[in-house]
């Protein structure tokens, strides 16, 4: 039986970082003296419209949740004593509900957490028959509209595993490659835009380095490998802004580097740092709001998370976060606030969950000069943009959307009341989404895979 943690209102602790920039305000979500917070995810547990955060705590073998009551307050909850150290929030079953994949690197389990509501969950197991799970991620791999799930597994000859579904939550082990060695992450992507679902992982040895597994047909990959030794963690997204997914990697051999996409999936190797103890954890996002994706990195042996502003033509600036944070490990970034800026969450093996609140002061030259005041979901399987307004706006309200030639492709004019409003695209790519509203102006971009 689900156990609550009665802490209504959960304690939150002050994060004094001596290094940190004056964008973030750091606090402790939680602390346990005698274990590791290991992995962090983000997603809309109890159906409020405010991002929860998921943590696992593997030492104590209890998997947490942390509702977002609003106002920067949480609740701490937990969903099973149960030793995850990878996550995944996601519909699973398509029942409207996120739920939660969690994967024992002990117990050799990949368990998927079913959302009944009423933050109540109920856990299956999906596999026993991997060995030392690490991560997990879900998307449709087969294109028969239910999730499978790959898996990044530790031991040498295995690497990253896929659970194929067949449509009743019964999954089947496909082993990716025979000669693969230790994984320590992965995901389920798109990632030459060619409307199939791909594999991307990570080898973590002296020879490592990102393995794609383009699949050519239906459950059919085709391998290619781009060296990256000790490469720990990594992240997909589109950094350089001409419309396809390049990718970044946070190396144990200290360095953090992004891979250019030259829009055939020939990637260019640009070096951010090679002075890094140990980058563990790495992600992309627009923090400052300029319409120009930057990178965040986690560096377990100097105690800092930094993120690196992106000025253009593949210049990057460093900026700090924190550097007083022992040993963390996975980052999150999630809208936590609600103010439609990325903020950034990271566990640490100081058993510490640190929340860092993007406050955007001075930062954005693009049209998100000011907070967006909508929440925007892609619905990747239908290419579908939502578009679900904060509060009501009142007045003409103008939706722009811009492919990633720039050409207008959707042009829609509101009167009245601002609705909740979906609008769907013809294909994955980057995608520029702008309103307006009573001369404010508000702009973001979107990434439909």
């Amino acid at each position: 039986m689900i156990k609550h943690l009665l802490l209504s209102f959960f304690l939150i602790l002050a994060l004094h970082c001596t290094g940190q920039d004056y964008q973030f305000t750091g606090q402790y979500l939680y602390q346990n003296e005698v274990s590791r917070v290991f992995a962090v995810g983000s997603g809309d547990l109890d159906s409020d419209g405010l991002t929860d955060i998921v943590f696992t705590e593997p030492d104590q073998q209890v998997l947490h949740w942390l509702k977002n009551s609003g106002s920067g307050q949480f609740t701490l909850e937990q969903v099973w004593n149960f030793p995850a150290i990878g996550i995944q929030v996601t519909d699973l079953d398509g029942d409207g509900n996120q739920d939660i994949i969690g994967c024992s690197y002990d117990l050799n389990l990949v368990v998927w957490f079913r959302n009944l509501g009423n933050n109540l969950f109920h856990p299956d197991t999906i596999s026993t028959l991997l060995q030392h799970p690490l991560i997990v991620s879900a998307g449709d791999i087969d294109g028969d509209g239910d999730s499978d799930i790959a898996v990044a597994t530790q031991d040498a000859g295995t690497g990253v595993m896929l659970l194929v579904n067949d449509g009743n939550m019964n999954f089947t082990p496909m082993q990716m490659d025979s000669q693969a060695y230790s994984s320590t992450w992965t995901q389920i992507t798109d990632l030459d835009l060619d409307g199939t679902p791909d594999i991307v992982g990570v080898w973590f040895n002296d020879a490592g380095g990102l393995i794609w597994y383009r699949q050519t047909a239906s459950l059919v990959f085709e391998k290619h490998f781009i060296p990256c030794p000790a490469v720990h963690g990594a992240a997909i997204g589109d950094i350089d802004g001409d419309g396809d997914l390049d990718m970044a990697a946070a190396t144990c051999g200290n360095a953090l580097c992004w891979f250019e996409n030259d829009g055939t999936c020939n990637f260019s190797l640009h070096t951010l740092s090679d002075s890094y103890n140990c980058a563990v954890s790495v992600g992309i996002s627009d923090i400052d709001q300029d319409l120009v994706n930057d990178i965040v990195v986690t560096v377990y042996g100097s105690k800092r998370i930094d993120w690196w502003k992106n000025e253009g033509n593949n210049l990057f600036t460093r900026n700090l976060i924190c550097d007083s944070l022992l040993k963390p490990s996975d980052l999150c970034i999630a809208d936590i606030n609600g103010d439609q800026i990325p903020d950034v969450l990271t566990g640490s093996y100081s058993k510490k969950l640190a929340y860092f609140e993007n406050n955007a002061a001075g930062v954005g030259t693009g049209d998100s000069v000011t907070p967006i005041p909508f929440r925007i979901y892609t619905d990747w399987n239908s290419k579908a943009i939502n578009i679900r307004p904060n509060e009501s706006l009142e007045g003409s309200v103008t939706v722009e959307i811009y492919n990633s030639t720039g050409a207008l492709i959707h042009l829609q004019d509101i009167s009245g009341s601002f609705p909740e409003t979906t609008i769907r695209v013809d294909s994955a790519g980057l995608y520029i989404l702008r309103i307006s509203c009573s001369g404010m102006k508000w702009g973001t971009r979107v990434i439909m895979l």
